[in-house]
C-alpha cells in the first residue's frame, strides 16, 4: 500500500490530524521523506536513509478511530511539556482528534526525534 492509498482509507478526522502533523514536520523539514513502514506512515530525513528503519530517527504515526499514536525516541523527554495528552507506559504519545494541537511543542518534539542519531552502528538497510 502507498501513502496515497492509505490516505484514502482514513476518516476525515484522521486525514485532518495527519495533515496537521505533516504540516508541523514540513515547517522544519520541507524535504522530509514519508514512507509506509509496518503499515504506518513514517517520517524521516534522507540523510539517515542508510540506517535500518527500526533504528532510523523518525516519527511514526498509527491512526485509530478517535486518536493517533505518535512513536518517537524523544516522547519521554516531552512528557511534562505535553502533559495535556496521554502517554502509554512505553511512552507512546496519544492525541485524540478533539484535542488542540500544541503546535510549537510538538514541532520541537518532531525536530528532536528526526535529528536523534543514535543508531548504534546499524547502518545497513
Amino acid at each position: 500500500m502507498t501513502i496515497d492509498e492509505y490516505r484514502l482509507t482514513m476518516t476525515n478526522e484522521q486525514k485532518n490530524m495527519f495533515s496537521s502533523i505533516e504540516n508541523l514536520i514540513k515547517e522544519s523539514y520541507p524535504d522530509v521523506s514519508l514512507a509506509f513502514f509496518a503499515r504506518q506512515p513514517l517520517f524521516y530525513l534522507k540523510r539517515f536513509e542508510t540506517i535500518k528503519p527500526h533504528y532510523r530517527p523518525s516519527v511514526m504515526l498509527a491512526f485509530f478511530k478517535d486518536h493517533v499514536n505518535i512513536f518517537t525516541t524523544k516522547n519521554r523527554d516531552y512528557r511534562d511539556s505535553l502533559a495535556m495528552y496521554q502517554f502509554t507506559d512505553k511512552h507512546t504519545l496519544q492525541i485524540y482528534f478533539d484535542q488542540k494541537l500544541m503546535d510549537e511543542t510538538l514541532k520541537h518534539l518532531f525536530i528532536d526525534a528526526l535529528e536523534d542519531h543514535h543508531d548504534g552502528g546499524h547502518t545497513d538497510v
